[in-house]
């Protein structure tokens, strides 16, 4: 794969490594190439308000290995412990419990603007923004493979910027 979650995973396996990082490791290598937006999203079917702190709604959270996420720690700050409806371990699977109406929930703006059935309901949160790092080994940074490929994922990306900075909603149909 080429998203690892460890970056002891980029020695063992891979030359190259996609992080959301504040802080990447001292031994690799790269380059920021955006910064992750967050915001909160509800479903498009359930949505009856746009301001989702202020009452007894439902939320999704984070547990396991994403209790380290600033989003966690943004909801449970704010949201009564009664009111969040479901926990998981998985970006992916928040986003499918938001579309499918279980509560609000904050998601990058990359994943949650590109999901059929959500909708913003407030603005990025910048407390709660990553950074998004193109990673290799030092020792194979200046590999015309690895420098090819860098350059073009640093494309890619730059392509995307605005969807992963929260900048511009896609309308998905």
């Amino acid at each position: 794969p080429l998203y690892s979650s460890a970056a002891s995973d980029v020695y063992k396996r891979q030359d190259i490594a996609v992080r959301a990082t504040r802080k990447p490791s001292e031994s690799l290598v790269g380059r920021k190439l955006a910064t992750i937006a967050w915001a909160p999203y509800g479903s498009v079917s359930g949505v009856q308000t746009t301001e989702p702190f202020t009452e007894e709604h439902a939320w999704v959270s984070y547990s396991g290995g994403l209790c380290g996420l600033r989003a966690t720690s943004y909801v449970e700050s704010r949201v009564s412990p009664r009111c969040i409806a479901y926990r998981t371990d998985s970006v992916a699977a928040a986003s499918a419990a938001i579309a499918a109406g279980l509560g609000f929930g904050f998601l990058p703006c990359m994943l949650g603007d590109m999901t059929p059935g959500l909708m913003r309901v407030g603005p990025v949160v910048p407390e709660l923004q990553d950074e998004l790092w193109l990673l290799t080994h030092q020792d194979i940074r200046r590999s015309w493979r690895v420098k090819a490929f860098m350059t073009f994922c640093a494309a890619a990306v730059a392509e995307l910027k605005p969807l992963v900075e929260g900048q511009r909603l896609l309308l998905v149909e």
